[in-house]
């Protein structure tokens, strides 16, 4: 754009003289970040270590930032009356006895360190409801 204005305007005793010069550049708008190829893995027995596993993805390859998780329980798999788990906010949750006969519901909101930020929430959720050992 600098090039174009510079081919326009005219300098003359220190003085710009030309015409008012106007450019519109088509940027291409910067995607979310999205969690893909996301699952759990783990026994879903009580005492047993859940774990996060998914693949950050984002189409102009801007790094991952500060992703956050959140591991809900639930009465069913599709988070039929879903309550936050206090302090479950990391790759890997314990199974406690307050998660018996529930299902475990993880969400992952993707960030990404530069570009359009925030991606959309999703969650995975355990096939099965946890068991006693």
């Amino acid at each position: 754009m600098e090039e174009v204005i510079q081919k326009v305007l005219k300098q003359k005793n220190n003085k710009i003289q030309g015409s008012t010069v106007s450019a519109y550049v088509k940027v291409a708008a910067n995607k979310a970040p999205k969690a893909i190829s996301k699952k759990t893995g783990g026994k879903t027995v009580v005492g047993s270590k859940l774990s996060l596993k998914y693949t950050y993805y984002d189409s102009e390859s801007d790094k991952e930032g500060k992703t956050t998780i959140q591991w809900y329980r639930a009465d069913s798999a599709d988070g039929v009356k879903k309550q936050r788990i206090k302090n479950a906010n990391k790759r890997t949750y314990t199974l406690t006895k307050a998660d018996l006969g529930k299902y475990i519901i993880v969400e992952i909101k993707p960030v990404a360190k530069t570009g359009s930020k925030t991606g959309t929430k999703t969650t995975v959720a355990t096939k099965t409801s946890i068991k006693q050992k």
